[in-house]
């Protein structure tokens, strides 16, 4: 790509805080959210603000990701689609010795387990029990929760898409960085890892962010 038509994809690329309808490195992904986390100084409004909806479907995507990173050995790719189907799609190569690159597609659906929820179980009626068989759901968990077994037997009994959950992996740490993520999956046991993005996804004022050209979105 020239100079030319590298100017004119970013005249006319779509944003809402991260490039829509790109394929993004996870690097990119958590550099544009490091960036605004670190410059809004009320942290709290990160929470529950509706301008932040975006990037905390893009946080909580990262954990994911990078967890599906060691968990299959293979480089993961966000996508953010312009369309408002579904919040966010996980990428990766089928095939790397391929001479022409074809990506699978987890399309996802983010969801946040909140203060104002009720409690978990009517949470997961509530909020994804209608999607269980057609989105990867995210759930990005604002508090502690201490009983996943009723998201494991509606995963099971419904035959659900894996479940993903991004928790902190230490209630007293506090640390944006840190985070702990669970699949439950009916194909496999639940399971469960650490990820911390700063050393996971090493980062600094020189990093570019890359996207690449718009998706041709004839993925599986």
């Amino acid at each position: 790509m020239d100079q030319k038509e590298f100017a004119k994809q970013i005249s006319t690329m779509q944003i809402d805080i991260f490039p829509l309808d790109r394929m993004l490195p996870l690097a990119s992904v958590y550099k544009i959210f490091k960036g605004i986390y670190e410059k809004e100084q009320e942290k709290s409004t990160f929470l529950d603000n509706r301008k932040y909806k975006r990037l905390r479907e893009g946080y909580f995507g990262l954990f994911v990701a990078a967890a599906l990173d060691q968990w299959e050995n293979k480089e993961h790719f966000l996508h953010f689609p312009s369309d408002p189907q579904n919040d966010i799609n996980i990428l990766f190569a089928k095939d790397l010795n391929a001479p022409r690159q074809v990506f699978n597609k987890i399309v996802c659906d983010v969801k946040e387990f909140t203060c104002y929820e009720k409690s978990f179980i009517d949470f997961i009626e509530k909020k994804i029990g209608s999607k269980l068989n057609t989105y990867s759901i995210i759930i990005g968990s604002h508090r502690d929760i201490t009983n996943f077994k009723p998201l494991y037997d509606i995963t099971m009994n419904r035959k659900a898409l894996p479940i993903y959950i991004v928790t902190a992996a230490d209630p007293i740490d506090s640390d944006f960085n840190i985070g702990l993520v669970t699949m439950f999956s009916t194909e496999v046991a639940p399971i469960k890892v650490r990820i911390n993005l700063k050393e996971l996804l090493k980062i600094d004022d020189s990093s570019a962010i890359i996207f690449h050209n718009k998706l041709r979105d004839k993925l599986t």
